[in-house]
């Protein structure tokens, strides 16, 4: 599915209020007025999650809605894939929500989507790699990292209709992931720290450099990782339905035992009604990483493992 146009995801990250709009716009101006730069003719297609959300509040109760216009928003930058892939015309009512610099290029040279979300979870991050990969597009990342009281004081300065609520700032700053190297498909990123906001010539530099490498090297299917990754989660998934077992076990013996003598003696049912719930919130949190276990997830749960894990999951459900 590769061709001759360079094509590349820019993904811009960060918490509200930490500049990537104002960095988006900049980038748009830039490549409009630098349209013969050094990747030739540029076109950009501009995605901000904002123009299509309803979901002001990602972290409300309404997860199934905000996960409905993620998937959204991830098919329509597919499309745009696919319509540069075969060649068709992207110009300014292409696409409606999305805003188009230099859509008079018949052929340009190099061809930008920029998508402005904050993607504070990097499998958030990683659905766009995934798309990469699969049309052999390049990719790359900016993250917009800012202080916690800076991001509020930039939030404040915002039109009231455009405020974000303090509660939301403050949980997604705990709950960012920034790219990290360890994770090889994050390694062409690039940190736009809150000073940068003059958008002085070394950041400039940085952030085309970054993008210049993304086209220049677009991702491509390699099944030997592709491979390694399935059977990593083929492990994680035995590993977990053997921990499930056990946390079945020790329930059996909870109620037989300690559970039924010193906690509810004369209704068993109940206190199985709550371990139970217990067990599926600890399996819930474990698959998230944020229960942690003395064992690696991605490695098989041999007898030696369980009898480790016995006292730490013994001691977890009882809490």
């Amino acid at each position: 599915m590769c061709d001759s146009l360079k094509t590349c995801l820019v993904l811009l990250i960060g918490i509200p209020a930490s500049g990537k709009s104002f960095f988006r716009k900049f980038l748009e101006d830039y490549f409009q007025t630098n349209c013969q730069s050094g990747l030739g003719s540029v076109l950009v297609c501009s995605v901000c999650y904002d123009d299509f959300s309803q979901v002001r509040n990602p972290l409300s109760n309404d997860v199934s809605k905000w996960r409905d216009e993620r998937s959204k928003v991830i098919k329509l930058v597919e499309r745009i894939i696919v319509c540069v892939k075969d060649k068709k015309v992207i110009n300014p009512n292409t696409f409606s929500n999305v805003s188009v610099i230099n859509g008079h290029f018949d052929n340009p040279d190099s061809f930008l989507i920029v998508i402005d979300d904050n993607m504070y979870y990097r499998s958030m991050r990683y659905e766009y790699f995934q798309l990469a990969r699969t049309y052999c597009v390049g990719f790359c990342q900016l993250y917009f990292d800012i202080t916690l009281q800076q991001a509020l004081k930039y939030n404040k300065k915002r039109c009231t209709e455009l405020q974000v609520p303090d509660n939301i700032i403050e949980t997604m700053f705990k709950k960012i992931e920034p790219p990290h190297n360890k994770h090889l498909w994050e390694s062409n990123s690039v940190f736009v720290t809150s000073n940068s906001n003059d958008h002085q010539n070394p950041i400039i530099e940085n952030v085309i450099s970054c993008i210049t490498n993304a086209l220049l090297n677009p991702e491509k299917i390699d099944n030997t990782k592709i491979q390694k990754e399935e059977s990593r989660q083929i492990t994680n998934s035995n590993s977990l339905h053997q921990i499930d077992n056990l946390l079945k076990q020790l329930i059996g013996h909870l109620i037989r035992t300690q559970v039924k003598e010193t906690i509810s003696p004369n209704n068993p049912e109940t206190v199985a009604k709550y371990l139970s719930s217990r067990r599926l919130s600890l399996l819930k949190q474990i698959r998230a990483g944020s229960v942690m276990l003395p064992v690696n997830l991605n490695e098989p749960v041999n007898q030696a493992k369980i009898e480790l894990l016995k006292p730490v999951l013994s001691d977890l459900l009882q809490q």
